[in-house]
Order: C-alpha cells, then sequence, then structure tokens
C-alpha cells in the first residue's frame, strides 16, 4: 500500500497461510474450519468470518484477530515521512525482531537540527530475552550545525555521552498460542516493570483509540461504534 519514493506512508505486510485452510473453498459464509493465515480470527464460525469486518476495533481478539498474529509469521516494512519526520518500522525476517528508526530534520526555526534514533532488534529471535547492545545495536544522537553552533559542543552521542546506560530494547520473548499457526501467544518482558502481572498482551485490548471518528463516522452504533460498517483487520497482524 503506497509508494515509499513519492507517498507520505506505504506499507507493505506479508503474513503465512495456515496450511489446509478450507476458508477460501467454503466460500464466504464462514463454514470452513481452518483459518486462512496464522491468526484466531476467521476460524471456526459464521461470526467470527464477518467479524474482523463489521467490528475490527471490538476487543474480542479471538474473532478480530487484532494483536493474535505470531511475529514468527510475518514480514512488515512501514514508512511514514512527511519531511521531515520520518518513520520506518522493518521486519524483513520471519524469526528475527525488527529494525524501527526514525530521523527528524528540523526546518524552518528548527534547521540545522538532525535527531537520529535506531533500534535494530535483527540480530535477535522472539526466543531471545537478551536485551540491545546500546554501543552497536542502538543509535540515539543529535547533530546540530549552521552559523550560530558552537561547534559540536551541542552534539549528543547516547553511545558516548549518557551517563548512565539501561536498556531493555529487545528484551523480550513470545511463546506461542493455540491459536493457528501458534497464534494467540503471549509476550514476556526482562525488566519487572514493563513484565507487570498480568503479563502485557496485545489481546483483548480496545483498539479504539486508533480509530478516526471523522473517517469513521457510523458504523451502525455511531463514530468508530461496531455494527456494520469498518473495513478488513481480521486476518492476523
Amino acid at each position: 500500500m503506497g509508494n515509499p519514493a513519492t507517498d507520505p506512508f506505504a506499507q507493505e505486510v506479508i503474513i503465512k497461510a495456515n496450511a489446509g485452510n478450507d476458508y477460501f473453498a467454503s466460500g464466504w459464509n464462514g463454514s470452513g474450519t481452518n483459518a486462512v493465515s496464522h491468526s484466531l480470527s476467521n476460524n471456526s464460525s459464521v461470526a467470527n468470518s464477518t467479524f474482523g469486518t463489521t467490528q475490527p476495533y471490538d476487543s474480542d481478539s479471538s474473532r478480530t484477530g487484532t494483536g493474535t498474529g505470531n511475529p514468527n509469521s510475518v514480514l512488515i516494512r512501514q514508512i511514514a515521512n512527511s519531511g521531515e519526520i520520518q518513520s520506518e518500522f522493518l521486519k524483513d525476517s520471519f524469526t528475527q525482531k525488527p529494525r524501527i528508526s526514525q530521523t527528524i530534520t528540523g526546518s524552518g526555526a528548527n534547521a540545522g537540527i538532525v535527531s537520529t534514533m535506531v533500534i535494530d532488534m535483527r540480530s535477535l529471535n522472539y526466543s531471545s530475552m537478551t536485551p540491545l547492545d546500546a554501543s552497536t545495536m542502538i543509535t540515539n544522537t543529535v547533530v546540530l550545525s549552521g552559523p550560530l553552533i558552537n561547534g559540536t559542543s551541542g552534539n549528543f552521542d547516547n553511545a558516548t555521552d549518557a551517563q548512565i546506560n539501561y536498556n531493555t530494547g529487545g528484551g523480550f520473548t513470545y511463546t506461542a498460542g493455540a491459536g493457528p499457526g501458534g497464534s494467540g501467544g503471549n509476550y514476556t518482558y526482562m525488566d519487572p516493570l514493563d513484565d507487570a502481572n498480568p503479563i502485557f498482551e496485545p489481546n483483548g485490548l480496545d483498539w479504539r483509540g486508533y480509530c478516526n471518528p471523522s473517517e469513521n463516522p457510523n458504523w451502525g452504533l455511531g463514530p468508530c461504534q461496531g455494527g456494520t460498517g469498518g473495513g478488513g483487520g481480521g486476518w492476523g497482524w
């Protein structure tokens, strides 16, 4: 979706198909018994087969599939570029964690400021609780330039300038669930504050905060409220 060379937003997602899926073979009546993708959605019932389209932000993840996908079954690249802020989420391996980056290039009154943040977790798989090595896997810098800048005194590099470096980035694992392709599993985090009780799960959350009411004025029960409108999103990731 979108062209990263010309559009401010572009995204490509590839999700593994479930072996032996029969949903399409059974038609759109939902009578299939095996989900198309590695998620909990579109599986075994008429209600599930349509729920992702009619109520994609519902907190019933077992129906929408939202948050239930197995990260070992998906490839993603997403780019958002406003001209001043460019962000990229890149997961180019099924088994490895992603690389997340953001560059802010100041303009106008902020010209001469470039802030770069990169967290590269691609050397870690989803069974690894080891956090990132801040010296080689994390970039966090601010570079100033222009006629009023006093040399490099205003620059910052987290690898050399931070007094204390406490990093937990990348320190999490995924345990496969009982859903198709190991979907519906849970995440465990190395930091006790992150790994609170209960363990944070993307399942069962209220995702309506991501719905723009002005773009979704009426789903039958009002803006972003379930019923008869919406759009996809129920097939996995």
